[in-house]
């Protein structure tokens, strides 16, 4: 994967709350189009790759990380 132009941000989600990915995706359309920053989440896997590294890296490569989900979701610590 190439590096990222702008900031990338890590986008971090379960598959069942996939619309609450999409809806931060259409608020950061404005970001994105500007190449102010980068959205990565899973999406950008490609199939038969090595998912694991690939999100390491991913992680590492980023300035941000958001965690979306339903609201109960909001409550649990992922990252420290």
């Amino acid at each position: 994967m190439p590096p990222p132009t702008g900031d990338q941000v890590f986008i971090s989600y379960s598959h069942k709350d996939a619309p609450w990915r999409d809806d931060l995706d259409t608020h950061l359309k404005p970001y994105l189009r500007g190449s102010s920053i980068v959205s990565w989440s899973d999406q950008k896997i490609a199939p038969g790759s090595e998912w694991f590294s690939e999100v390491q890296s991913a992680l590492s490569e980023s300035s941000s990380r958001r965690s979306v989900g339903e609201p109960r979701f909001s409550g649990l610590r992922l990252y420290s």
